[in-house]
């Protein structure tokens, strides 16, 4: 018999996908509970309907992303940290600073997308990858500037 998965199943397959599964284990397991539907034609043209929907999102939100990428690549991002006389960041510029600052110029992103192995210590231009969504990278030039006290 064949059925269409509404959720991911271990060891048979993940939502959506068609399966051949024997007729006791779908009437008597799978389709009770709301685990699968029966695959008649309607509802594999209902699945049609849905995948090419949402390849079309996936479409979109990728072109999204790579678009925000453009963006911010190449962007200065400018950060005042109070520093010594060497330059020396008290307490270092990190992956919040960074975010926040991006913020504040209209572009949000999560935290977890600067990708910095330390807190930035030293005063001046430093490259800063941001990891966006996709696994598309921009590359920001962040300026950190001494304050004036």
């Amino acid at each position: 018999m064949k059925v269409i998965l509404l959720k991911d199943i271990k060891n048979l397959g993940r939502k959506l996908d068609v399966k051949h599964v024997s007729d006791g284990y779908a009437r008597n397991f799978l389709v009770p509970r709301g685990l699968a539907r029966l695959a008649s034609q309607d509802a594999l043209d209902e699945l049609d309907e849905e995948l090419r929907k949402r390849e079309m999102l996936a479409t979109e939100e990728l072109e999204a992303t790579q678009g925000a990428a453009e963006e911010l690549d190449g962007l200065d991002v400018y950060i005042s940290a109070k520093a010594d006389e060497q330059g020396t960041v008290y307490g270092g510029v990190n992956a919040k600073a960074i975010q926040k600052a991006l913020q504040e110029m209209g572009v949000t992103i999560d935290t977890k997308a600067v990708k910095i192995e330390e807190p930035i210590k030293e005063v001046g231009e430093h490259r800063v990858t941001i990891e966006l969504e996709h696994g598309i990278e921009a590359e920001i030039k962040l300026i950190v500037e001494a304050e004036e006290s």
